[in-house]
């Protein structure tokens, strides 16, 4: 008797063993054909973006003209700092994320340059030139950014 409940139970088990892989095996079924294409639809979108959009993404809609970002790359040594600085002047094209993520995104793009309050060179968006001290400007647009380096 006590053979028989085994019996019947290693049954039962094997049953919900043999039902939770055929749901799997369905799940699978149905839903690969839509994972497939959705990474397609996820490759195809990201295969469109130009080389801005996916080298800055986010630093597209913090800074007006991304090109401030790719002077700084090119005139500050990998190994000196810079700071950026941010102020009261206009600045064209300026988002609500301007000015409070601008030191975010510069600190994430220019690595391994490294932020620092007292580098000579300065990312200005819309800052009062005045308060830095001398400064030479080595790049500026029309919007109201510039990368400076101030001379002392």
């Amino acid at each position: 008797m006590l053979l028989s409940h085994v019996l019947d139970r290693s049954s039962l088990v094997r049953g919900a063993t043999v039902l939770c892989l055929a749901i799997a095996m369905s799940s699978v079924v149905i839903q690969l054909p839509w994972a497939i294409r959705h990474l397609d639809r996820s490759a195809e979108h990201s295969a469109s973006l130009n080389f801005d959009d996916r080298e800055k993404a986010a630093g597209n809609s913090i800074f007006p003209d991304t090109a401030v970002l790719d002077q700084a790359a090119g005139w500050i040594p990998r190994d000196a700092t810079y700071r950026v600085a941010t102020g009261p002047l206009p600045v064209k094209d300026a988002t609500g994320l301007t000015l409070p993520y601008a030191q975010v995104f510069a600190a994430y793009y220019l690595l391994p340059r490294r932020p620092s309050p007292t580098s000579p060179w300065v990312i200005c968006i819309g800052c009062d030139r005045s308060r830095l001290g001398k400064t030479e400007v080595v790049w500026t647009d029309d919007q109201g950014s510039s990368l400076l380096r101030v001379t002392r």
